[in-house]
């Protein structure tokens, strides 16, 4: 049998239901008051928001287009309020988020609410019920001024790269000119450091060699003091003998004469030497040309030396082609070089040896014909010249010495150094070729005469006329 319910029991149980009636309806208003709250906010929002089925039809917007009211755009599409170029877009867009359920965004141009024309990003948002998208929620915010911003900044963009371009071109040019200044100026460095160490060894070889130039002049000095004292106590000495002993036989007085005569001559040599020298150092040579027989130069030259080449029993061999063109210049010069020469042949020859002179005129290789020059040789066979003196043959106070000679030659060291410099004024040249103990022979070339400068009829003294013959 069931119980019935007390008195107490159903109060408790009306009061209940009492209290669940208030919480439900405070619930309800709560819900009511945050609905409006949103629904104040969506209508209130300067966006456009929307919501649309599969078609674009519209079921809810929160304000006007264009000149509808929020209810008579229900149940239209959302195509009717924008451009045609945009629907495909659009439709792509939502069949795309029907499809995945992911939101999208995307951007139209159209009408703006002061009647101009506005920029807009929408965002679609899918709507799913029981896991099914139904619905799309379209925000189309107004972008205007945040798209002339952009394309403001786009613009700025473009020229900050376009003058980064630019300033980057500048800057790779101004690399590309610093690299190769930079490479000029090391190439100069090195350049610089190379001429200077050429220039140090340069300055080094002329110290050296003007310490050997001091050296070889104090020993010059030393030398042509005792070349000047020899003679001059020779002359003094003998003449003083002939002035006390008056009544010396006369072969004794003839020898004493003589003696004075030929010293007498080699002081002039010397001082001549020494003449020359300041002459030639100070560029004071004076030259006189003339169209001259180069033989009768030689004869000349050989007929002072004779009697040197009869003391020493030496034959001289004179080869002179009877068709030798003249020569242009200075006769006492070129008597002074072949002198010279041939002083030098007689001093390092050897007892009863030979001593020729040549020449000949020069032509060229190819037509035979002749260029303009004459060659003179002067050969002895005497004791020759080391391999390692060569060089140093035609250097102003060189005097040539040999171990095979008794005696020291005597005279400055200075006749070959003139002989090539009267050479060299000619534009010739002048060179040797010797070996040890096989004698030496020495070269140069003087210009000929021009044909129709050449004088007629110079012909030799009678005593002379003689060619090709031994001499001494």
């Amino acid at each position: 049998m069931q119980r019935k319910p007390t008195y107490e029991a159903l109060e408790r149980r009306v009061k209940g239901l009492e209290e669940e009636a208030l919480r439900r309806k405070g619930a309800e208003k709560a819900l009511r008051e945050s609905e409006e709250r949103w629904r104040s906010l969506v209508e209130n929002s300067p966006d456009f928001i929307l919501n649309v089925d599969r078609t674009g039809k519209i079921l809810f917007v929160n304000q006007t287009l264009r000149a509808l009211t929020p209810e008579e755009a229900i149940g239209t599409t959302v195509f009717e309020y924008v451009p045609r170029v945009y629907h495909d877009i659009m439709r792509e867009v939502y069949e795309r988020v029907f499809r995945t359920g992911i939101a999208e965004s995307y951007r139209t141009e159209g009408p703006a609410p002061d009647g101009g024309r506005a920029h807009y990003e929408t965002r679609v948002e899918p709507i799913e019920r029981n896991g099914r998208v139904v619905t799309l929620n379209l925000v189309s915010t107004n972008i205007t001024d945040r798209k002339r911003a952009e394309d403001e900044l786009g613009r700025y963009q473009e020229h900050l790269e376009e003058l980064v371009e630019k300033r980057t071109g500048i800057l790779k040019k101004e690399i590309i000119e610093r690299k190769r200044a930079e490479a000029r100026i090391n190439k100069l460095n090195q350049e610089l450091e190379q001429r200077v160490k050429e220039r140090t060894a340069d300055l080094q070889k002329a110290l050296d060699e003007l310490k050997k130039l001091d050296e070889m002049k104090d020993s010059f000095l030393s030398s042509i003091s005792h070349e000047f004292r020899t003679p001059l106590t020779s002359i003094r000495s003998f003449s003083e003998i002939l002035l006390e002993y008056e009544d010396e036989d006369p072969n004794t007085q003839k020898e004493f004469l003589h003696i004075i005569n030929s010293e007498s001559e080699r002081l002039s040599r010397l001082v001549n030497d020494l003449l020359d020298l300041s002459q030639i150092d100070s560029g004071r040579m004076v030259y006189r040309d003339e169209v001259m027989s180069l033989e009768e130069v030689v004869r000349e030259a050989a007929r002072i030396q004779f009697p040197s080449l009869h003391q020493k029993s030496l034959r001289l061999i004179l080869d002179l082609p009877s068709d030798l063109p003249s020569v242009l210049a200075d006769r006492d010069r070129t008597k002074q070089v072949i002198a010279n020469l041939l002083h030098n042949a007689i001093t390092f020859s050897l007892k009863e040896g030979e001593i020729r002179i040549e020449a000949e005129a020069l032509e060229d290789e190819g037509s035979g014909e002749p260029n303009g020059w004459i060659l003179v040789r002067v050969s002895d066979q005497g004791v020759g010249i080391e391999e390692k003196d060569l060089a140093r043959v035609f250097e102003k106070f060189n005097q040539g010495s040999s171990d095979t000679l008794r005696d020291k030659p005597k005279g400055t060291g200075l006749g070959l150094p003139i002989s090539k410099e009267i050479i060299t004024h000619y534009g010739g040249d002048m060179w040797v070729e010797s070996q040890k103990m096989n004698g030496s022979t020495f070269f140069f070339t003087l210009p000929a005469a021009p044909r129709q400068d050449e004088s007629a009829g110079q012909g030799l003294p009678e005593e002379d006329s003689s060619r090709n013959q031994p001499h001494g």
